[in-house]
């Protein structure tokens, strides 16, 4: 049984699996610019100054006015993953 990729939009479904894989919501400022864009740490592995922890609200405000969607693995074992990418949503 191969992983499986998933590409969602839905909030509810993006918040479980990132907390289910110690992820939480955060914003990343761009050095030398005024650009801040939404990420996801996962047990603080994204540490740094320009890494800012925010509420899940704030992140999803930056997510959807990006246009913005998450691809997510999910092992078919059952096991756990931090594979995620923030990719452009389908303009069709």
């Amino acid at each position: 049984m191969a992983d499986e990729m998933n590409l969602t939009t839905d909030h509810q479904q993006i918040r479980r699996w990132a907390e289910s894989a110690g992820g939480r919501p955060v914003q990343v400022h761009i050095a030398h610019t005024e650009v801040t864009v939404p990420h996801l740490d996962f047990d603080g592995r994204s540490a740094g100054r320009n890494i800012q922890v925010i509420a899940w609200s704030d992140w999803f405000e930056m997510f959807d006015q990006a246009g913005l969607a998450l691809l997510y693995e999910q092992p078919a074992d059952g096991s756990r993953s931090t594979f995620s990418k923030l990719v452009q949503r389908d303009p069709g």
